[in-house]
């Protein structure tokens, strides 16, 4: 007999209804990653054609709202503090009345004949009137209250948060766009037409959502492969993963698998629960804005070009914006712009000069910046440091300029306490106190905060911020360095409530004191103090603590006259007075009351506004050897120059007068008549620029005219420096240059160049200290040799009699309208003769155009 085949009818329906939901399922699946596939690919191409647009956009609406943000900021702070002050009068009137009350019940009590009923009346009447006034006050105060409440917008913060969230997130994923578009392959249009439709064709052959269940991983890893090499533009690679599809048979559908009825069922509602989540992304998908936009567009091509036009008129409109807002906040140089050009540079040298030529006003900005300014800042020096690195514009190696940029952006890094960029750019830092600094800070900032490791890393961390000293030959940033450290640990402390380490703390600090002199400072004795006190701790919130050194001109200049004092008299009676006499005079006071180390400390290494007498002895005791030292070999570089002429000086930065006293006792010691007409001291200081003026009236070889500005550097005014003669002029820049604390800007460096009328020539010296400091003079140099006739005298890095010394002495010529006149008429004669000397007549012209009025009209 012939057997009979038998076909199991249910089962072939179950398998012919899998079949259909699988091609179903295929079609949706397909749909949904081409949508998902067409929105990436648009959002691509948003992002490199506009991402650089889009990204500036982004930080300058973050910029402009953070400036916004702070002037809401200090509209708040002020709001507070009314409300702080409404809020104590309702108190003082209160308790006010309660005593008003108290005192007409005593009246009631007593008799009128009473001999205190008059003087309680007294004291009754007083109060009342105290109350009236405190009425009024009170009106005037919630008037004034409500005014400032309306001037600030809690929204505003909100703003400023989103935008600069927005920023961030859009700067971080267009740089991974940029980085792998840099690894990608480049390939036409036409391949770009051809790689996506063989990627459609993968993809129908791998479908995991249509794969056994057996196989899905597989599926997932191949889609996973054939994604990234479409992200790659490897065509080759797609298309290798496609012809394995078409020709390995790797995946079978399940339909084509499952034998059982139960399964197929089940296999059967997954299906349906995923057709119906797939149409449910597919709406999603639809309802997008960047789906509705693509399905809108027939030209991606016109459509990028349209918008980045939009763009360009925004960026535009918000440049004007944050230009006004600079310009009203008195700030000249964009750090975001600075940045940018950066990242486009890309040669090392190159980098090199753009830093050098940006580097004062670089510095100008950061001296400018807050502690919150900073901060904000912390994400674009975080990415700058690592595209220096990854381009490797910075070595372990650097020149002298990076390693001054190196220097400078650690110091904010210090400033703002933070752990991840400190620990990207320590090893890159030259040998300096900041490197010192920061192991220090690195190490209390990691370690496990128990008493075991407070007590092993105290030396260390110590020993680390007073070295720093030695090598910054100032303690200022490392008492600061200090107080942070301890208010760190104060504060991490506090907020566990550990008491017992609160109080190891204190006591390792208190009893260090003779290990480690900088903790005798007297800020920090007091910071101890305060911090002691449980009712004082919002010092760690109002105190941010490292020092900043922003000037605004606070000093008011005083009519400074010459010092009377026991002192002065005893440099009268000297029979024949010397630099060497005068400074033995306050060796012997400063050991007459025991050479306390705190004075020494308090000095901060020179850089302190004196506002002590004993400072002063303490300063001509501890540096008046090494300025002697140093200006005697400086002046005899230019003796010559001065030689048989009259000229005048300005000593900046003077102090007690030492730059010219040395200069007068030098010319004595090595017996040189000097004819100098007119002296300019400068100095913040009101006793030290007292004691100047009656140091150079002891030393003095004939009288002078002298003048005595108490001000900052910074807050000079011009026709300060202006001299009524035209006779040379000697500029003393003793320890001054390199002084971190005043602005080295264009502004200042035209206020000295603008006054030049004659010859002038510039001593300047200072300890050689790292190259951010010593980056002062040279580019203080390098603006008068690029600008002017300069000529270099002597540039000297070398130490003389143990002291280190950084030099730059140089003369300036003055050039007077009449050779200028000459030279213009000489070159224009060459010019007839041949035109290839054209350009040339501008060139040698423009050099002297901050000096005179220019003669360019052809």
């Amino acid at each position: 007999m012939t057997p009979i085949n038998y076909t199991d009818i249910k089962l072939q329906s179950l398998k012919e209804e899998l079949i259909k939901y699988e091609f179903k399922l295929g079609l949706l699946s397909d749909e949904r990653n081409e949508h998902l596939r067409d929105i990436e690919d648009f959002n691509l191409q948003y992002s490199l054609r506009l991402g650089c647009l889009v990204e500036n956009i982004l930080h300058l609406k973050k910029e402009i709202l953070y400036r916004k943000t702070s002037k809401q900021k200090k509209s708040k702070d002020k709001y507070n503090e009314d409300r702080k002050l409404y809020q104590d009068t309702l108190n003082t009137i209160s308790k006010i009345k309660q005593t008003l009350l108290d005192l007409e019940h005593t009246l009631k009590l007593i008799h009128k004949d009473d001999p205190s009923y008059d003087e309680i009346l007294n004291v009754y009447n007083e109060l009342q009137e105290e109350l009236e006034k405190l009425a009024e006050s009170l009106k005037e105060q919630e008037n004034d209250l409500e005014k400032t409440k309306n001037t600030f917008d809690e929204n505003v913060f909100k703003e400023y948060s989103d935008t600069k969230t927005n920023y961030e997130k859009f700067y971080n994923e267009y740089e991974d766009i940029k980085n792998n578009e840099d690894n990608s392959i480049k390939i036409s249009d036409s391949d770009k037409k051809e790689l996506k439709k063989l990627w459609k064709q993968a993809c129908k052959l791998c479908h995991p959502d249509i794969v056994p269940d057996e196989l899905k991983d597989k599926a997932h890893e191949i889609i996973q492969s054939l994604n990234e090499a479409y992200s790659k533009k490897d065509i080759e690679k797609v298309n290798k993963i496609l012809i394995s599809l078409q020709n390995g048979n790797i995946f079978d559908l399940a339909s084509d698998t499952i034998e059982d009825k139960e399964l197929l069922k089940i296999k059967i509602k997954e299906y349906k629960e995923s057709i119906t989540k797939i149409e449910s992304e597919i709406k999603d998908i639809k309802s997008n804005p960047t789906f509705i936009t693509i399905s809108k567009l027939n030209n991606w091509d016109e459509y990028f070009d349209k918008l980045k036009i939009k763009l360009e008129n925004e960026e535009r409109s918000l440049e004007v914006e944050i230009i006004n807002i600079l310009a009203e906040e008195k700030e000249t140089f964009d750090f975001y712009h600075f940045i940018k050009k950066i990242y486009n540079i890309k040669d090392k040298d190159i980098f090199e000069v753009y830093l050098e030529s940006s580097y004062l006003e670089l510095e100008d900005l950061f001296q400018s910046k807050s502690i919150e300014d900073v901060e904000e800042l912390k994400f674009e020096l975080k990415n700058l440091i690592l595209h220096l690195l990854e381009k490797a514009f910075i070595k372990n190696t650097n020149s002298k300029i990076t390693n001054a940029f190196l220097i400078l952006i650690a110091q904010k890094i210090e400033e703002i306490n933070s752990i991840e960029l400190m620990q990207i750019i320590f090893k890159y830092l030259p040998e300096s106190g900041i490197k010192k600094r920061l192991e220090a800070a690195i190490i209390y900032l990691t370690e496990d905060k128990n008493s075991q490791s407070l007590n092993k890393n105290f030396n260390q961390i110590l020993t680390l911020i007073t070295n720093s000293t030695i090598d910054d030959d100032a303690n200022s940033k490392a008492i600061n360095a200090i107080a942070n450290y301890y208010l760190t640990m104060f504060s991490q402390y506090s907020n566990r409530n550990n008491q017992i380490n609160l109080e190891e703390l204190k006591n390792l600090f208190i009893n260090q004191k003779d290990n480690f002199y900088l903790l005798k400072n007297k800020y920090i004795v007091e910071l101890l103090d305060i911090t002691s006190n449980e009712n004082n701790t919002q010092l760690l919130e109002t105190n941010k603590l490292l020092v900043n050194n922003t000037n605004s001109c606070t000093i008011e200049k005083e009519l400074i006259t010459k010092e009377e004092s026991d002192y002065s008299q005893k440099l009268y009676n000297l029979k024949n007075p010397s630099f060497e006499q005068i400074r033995k005079i306050s060796v012997k006071y400063i050991n007459s009351i025991g050479n306390p180390d705190e004075l020494f400390v308090n000095l901060k290494r020179g850089v302190k506004i004196i506002d002590d007498e004993n400072l002063l002895y303490k300063y001509m005791q501890s540096f008046g050897a090494k300025h002697k030292t140093k200006l005697y070999d400086s002046f005899k570089e230019i003796l010559y120059y001065l030689k048989d002429q009259k000229f005048n000086i300005i000593d900046w930065g003077c102090g007690q007068g030492f730059a010219t006293m040395i200069l007068l006792d030098y010319s004595k010691n090595e017996n040189i008549k000097l004819d100098i007409s007119d002296i300019t001291l400068i100095e913040p200081s009101q006793l030290a620029l007292s004691r100047g003026l009656l140091h150079i009236d002891v030393l003095k070889q004939q009288q002078y005219n002298i003048k005595a500005i108490n001000s900052d550097i910074d807050c000079l005014e011009k026709v300060e420096l202006e001299f009524d003669n035209e006779y040379k002029t000697l500029h003393l820049f003793s320890n001054i240059l390199d002084v971190e604390s005043f602005k080295l800007n264009t502004d200042f460096l035209q206020k000295i160049s603008s006054n030049i009328k004659s010859d002038n020539i510039f001593v300047c010296v200072s300890p050689n200290i790292n190259d951010k400091r010593n980056s002062r003079l040279d580019l203080f140099y390098k603006y008068f040799d690029e600008n002017f006739d300069t000529e270099l005298i002597s540039s000297r890095d070398n130490d003389i009699s143990g002291h280190r010394r950084y030099e730059k002495i140089f003369e300036v010529k003055h050039i007077k309208p009449t050779m200028v006149t000459e030279v213009r008429s000489e070159m224009i004669q060459i010019n007839n003769d041949s035109q290839d000397y054209y350009v040339n007549i501008y060139e040698k012209l423009e050099k002297y155009t901050s000096i005179i009025e220019p003669i360019l009209d052809p």
